[in-house]
């Protein structure tokens, strides 16, 4: 980051190094939407957007007061996290949330996949 950015933005580091993890997230939402309409689920894609939305807002609420501009990256980062969490609570998608976790996977070791699935 701070070889990307001039000094002026050295007090953001941190919140874009927070932020940046968010990127995690948007790559499993976009295989995640296609899995569900894959499935015919794709009613579920609105209710955890909604979810997650209103997570953000209570986040920020409590986050932003107590840490400032970082805690309202943190509650960005929780609240998509929230989503792809989401998918194993429901049985219809815990299979997309183990595809998920597959995806950490590169080197496909079945010792991973155990132990996810412990």
């Amino acid at each position: 980051i701070s070889i990307a950015f001039p000094i002026e933005y050295a007090g953001a580091s941190e919140i874009l190094m927070v932020y940046s993890t968010v990127l995690i997230m948007v790559f499993f939402q976009s295989l995640n939407n296609k899995l569900l309409i894959l499935h015919n689920l794709q009613h579920l894609i609105m209710y955890r957007v909604l979810a997650s939305l209103l997570l953000n807002f209570v986040l920020n609420l409590y986050l932003i007061p107590k840490y400032g501009l970082i805690g309202a990256a943190y509650a960005t980062v929780l609240s998509e996290a929230s989503i792809i969490f989401s998918y194993w609570l429901t049985q219809p998608t815990k299979d997309i949330f183990w595809f998920q976790l597959n995806a950490l996977n590169p080197f496909n070791n079945p010792l991973f996949i155990r132990l996810i699935k412990e």
